[in-house]
């Protein structure tokens, strides 16, 4: 019977301790993903409820759908960064499409609908614009796409050198421990004036930052990488620590196949030379007749 108790206990410990770990990695997942905000209007300006709005991701082809409440209002989360178009209908309205809404890592971004009365079978397009302000979150953010960050030129091919193109970001030399495969060699990124071992390090939603001095576990391939954002202060509860985040999301697949090929090489043959180098012909030095005359002029005084 104490056999049996024991067994039950520890089983009962274990499912507590993945239902916490279950928990955690849902709540490090929606870090890095966005989401899509908004109302359905009528043509009045009234909120329609029970209107059917579908946001699909124009790279994929996978489709979310939600119904707006009583007010109106809709909010359709998790998303990934990508392209989504956003359609609303309802019983008695017109279809109406917004296409290209163009959502970043963490983003939260407001999409207002107005459906309007219409014959069935009707259907309204509209290309959205990219908004100049964010008015879902009160942080500062920088996001770095991902044609910065392969065509922008990189010392060492490591992403985190471009948070210096955020505002209020500097990229310090590193402290503690600072060989090539530790994670401090990464803790010198100074976000508004915080030192950088209190910057956090997200990649796909989880922390892979190294609490003791700074830095992160992970150095991804910047190859792999789809874009990432510098938060600097006044971000949402759900990001720990006093310092900037540095919020990181990979590639995905799409319905179109695609690759990369690259060659990293790091050598001096290809680089400038040294401005006060000697110059050479054919591996030997080539001495003007300033310097020859100046040699002998100096043979002569040192005889003297």
């Amino acid at each position: 019977m104490q056999m049996g108790a024991r067994k039950k206990r520890d089983l009962f410990l274990l499912s507590v301790v993945l239902c916490v770990a279950a928990s955690n990695m849902t709540a490090f997942a929606q870090l890095q993903s966005g989401r899509i905000v908004g109302n359905v209007y009528d043509p009045q300006h009234l909120g329609v409820p029970g209107a059917s709005v579908t946001v699909t991701n124009t790279a994929t082809n996978i489709s979310k759908i939600v119904t707006s409440d009583s007010s109106g209002n809709y909010v359709v989360t998790p998303l990934d960064p990508g392209i989504y178009s956003v359609s609303a209908v309802a019983p008695g309205f017109q279809i109406v499409v917004r296409n290209g809404i163009e959502l970043t890592v963490g983003q939260s971004a407001r999409v207002e609908l107005t459906v309007s009365i219409q014959a069935a079978g009707a259907e309204l397009q509209v290309t959205a614009e990219a908004p100049l302000l964010s008015t879902e979150a009160g942080s500062l953010i920088q996001v770095i796409n991902n044609t910065q960050i392969v065509d922008l030129p990189l010392n060492g091919r490591s992403f985190h050198e471009l948070a210096r193109l955020a505002p209020g970001a500097v990229l310090l030399a590193p402290t503690g421990n600072v060989q090539r495969v530790r994670p401090e060699l990464v803790n010198g990124n100074v976000i508004s004036g915080i030192r950088g071992s209190q910057t956090i390090f997200l990649l796909d939603g989880v922390d892979v930052s190294e609490e003791h001095q700074g830095g992160t576990w992970i150095q991804t391939s910047v190859d792999a990488l789809q874009e990432f954002s510098v938060q600097q202060n006044a971000y949402s509860a759900e990001y720990a620590g006093a310092g900037g985040t540095l919020n990181s999301i990979t590639k995905s697949g799409t319905n179109q196949f695609h690759g990369a090929l690259f060659e990293f090489l790091r050598n001096d043959k290809l680089d400038a030379r040294n401005y006060f180098a000697q110059r050479r012909y054919c591996g030997w030095p080539v001495i003007d007749s300033e310097s020859l005359q100046r040699q002998k002029q100096d043979v002569f005084l040192r005889q003297l």
